[in-house]
């Protein structure tokens, strides 16, 4: 998938490049942390790559943050049963053991930044702390992702 990717990115000119680049950061399971290394293997410099990556990633990690809030609600007050109740109280399990801090940090390599943040404003976590740790975790994993296929190391082995 990464490589088709990559080669669809390189066939196009430099300011669809861009764009591509912001597309994927944006969109959950992929986000800046699969960017960065897109835009860098097709070309583009490494300090606007990664600045895009990481904006297009904030925007969408925010505004599933503010969607979540208005569901959350919604969420809690249906049935206590069913298949969306039982995801939900093993989200809620992995939020009490690990935290605001630690479902930001750990959700890229699990299900993603976008749903990690979702799980913890829908566990009860503080909106502010969701943001504040999402931000870190997007700029570590994008950045570091960045740092390593700018070095010459390939991610996908």
């Amino acid at each position: 998938m990464f490589q088709d990717l990559l080669e669809k990115v390189q066939n196009i000119p430099v300011l669809y490049q861009w764009l591509a680049v912001f597309l994927i950061a944006f969109v959950p399971f992929l986000e800046g942390y699969v960017a960065v290394p897109v835009g860098l293997l097709a070309g583009l410099p490494f300090l606007p790559t990664l600045l895009l990556a990481l904006l297009s990633n904030w925007i969408s990690v925010l505004i599933v943050i503010k969607l979540s809030g208005f569901f959350s609600e919604k969420l809690l007050r249906r049935r206590k049963d069913g298949f969306l109740h039982n995801k939900m109280q093993r989200a809620k399990a992995y939020f009490n053991k690990y935290g605001i801090p630690g479902i930001a940090l750990i959700g890229p390599i699990t299900v993603s930044n976008h749903i990690g943040a979702a799980v913890s404003i829908a566990s009860g976590g503080s909106i502010r702390k969701v943001k504040i740790w999402q931000a870190i975790s997007i700029i570590l994993w994008t950045t570091g992702a960045g740092i390593l296929v700018s070095q010459g190391i390939d991610l996908l082995k």
